[in-house]
């Protein structure tokens, strides 16, 4: 439920209704899987895919230019950024620590609760071919950011630094 799917639904549908060409592709499980199911059962434009891994998972993201995410932010963020795709949510209480990733405008946006605001941004970002290729290109780079080495590595730094203090 955190992941606001019914959120999602309703942006898609003003996002096609502004820009006919837009398609969805949603990946991933969980209880929202057959809301978002009959979404796709009922317009064309939208396919789920379901949950998808390794080279799976990386095929279908090289299709993408954007990463949807009004709900919760969790680890997925760093999928997307290996990616190379900004990621766009909104500014609500429930997200993991991990939506701190996102710089707004930089390497995806963080956007007011309301899902016409979602919908608008994502269309003029999809329009404005210049700002989406800088912010996946900052999405790429944050990647390196944020790998696992990064994070073990600042981990064990601040093991070091709470040793050494006097």
């Amino acid at each position: 439920p955190n992941k606001h799917v019914d959120a999602l639904i309703e942006a898609s549908d003003a996002m096609h209704a502004t820009d006919a060409s837009l398609r969805l592709l949603v990946i991933g499980g969980g209880p929202g899987l057959p809301q978002v199911r009959a979404l796709a059962a009922s317009r064309p434009w939208v396919r789920c895919v379901g949950p998808q891994f390794g080279r799976d998972l990386a095929v279908l993201l090289s299709l993408a230019e954007l990463w949807l995410n009004p709900g919760l932010v969790g680890l997925g963020v760093l999928d997307a950024f290996c990616a190379g795709l900004p990621v766009i949510t909104r500014d609500i209480d429930v997200h993991s620590p991990e939506v701190e990733y996102i710089d707004h405008d930089v390497n995806g946006l963080i956007l007011a609760a309301d899902m016409t605001a979602y919908a608008d941004a994502v269309i003029e970002l999809l329009h404005d071919g210049e700002r989406l290729h800088r912010m996946q290109r900052a999405a790429h780079d944050s990647a390196a950011r944020h790998s696992i080495d990064a994070m073990a590595e600042n981990f064990a730094h601040g093991i070091s630094a709470c040793l050494t203090r006097p």
